[in-house]
C-alpha cells in the first residue's frame, strides 16, 4: 500500500525561477504538481506524466487574452530528443508545426507557435 509525499521547494527566489525533477521507482508513480503564479496567489494544479509515451496532446483555447505555455524535459542521460510540435483545429487540421530539440538531460518552456490568424481551440501535439 502507498502512501503520500510531498516536496516542496524553498520558494526563496526573488525572480520567477524553472527547474525540472525525474522521479524514479519501481512502483506506479503519479501525483500532481502545484506552481504559484504569485506568492500566496493563484495556485496552479498540473497532474504528472507517468505513461512515458512517446505523444503528448494539449488543449488549447486561444483568444479573449488566453494564452498556452508548454514545458518538456528530456530525462535521458544519453539522448537528445527530436520533437515535433503540431497546432491541430478543433475538427483534427493541421495548421502549423515545427522541430525542436532537446539536449539529454535538460529542459524547455514555450509558446506554441499558434498562427496569427488562429481562432478557438483544437489541441497541440
Amino acid at each position: 500500500m502507498g502512501g503520500s509525499t510531498i516536496i516542496e521547494t524553498a520558494d526563496t527566489a526573488s525572480a520567477t525561477t524553472e527547474g525540472w525533477a525525474a522521479v524514479t521507482s519501481s512502483q506506479s508513480v503519479g501525483g500532481t504538481a502545484i506552481f504559484d503564479t504569485i506568492r500566496g496567489a493563484r495556485k496552479r494544479p498540473f497532474p504528472l506524466l507517468t505513461s512515458g509515451g512517446t505523444k503528448l496532446e494539449i488543449p488549447y483555447q486561444v483568444g479573449s487574452g488566453l494564452a498556452l505555455g508548454v514545458a518538456l524535459a528530456n530525462p535521458v542521460a544519453t539522448q537528445t530528443a527530436n520533437i515535433t510540435e503540431v497546432i491541430r483545429d478543433q475538427n483534427g487540421n493541421q495548421l502549423a508545426s515545427r522541430a525542436l530539440t532537446l539536449p539529454a538531460l535538460n529542459h524547455t518552456a514555450f509558446n506554441p507557435t499558434f498562427p496569427t490568424t488562429i481562432a478557438g481551440g483544437g489541441v497541440v501535439e
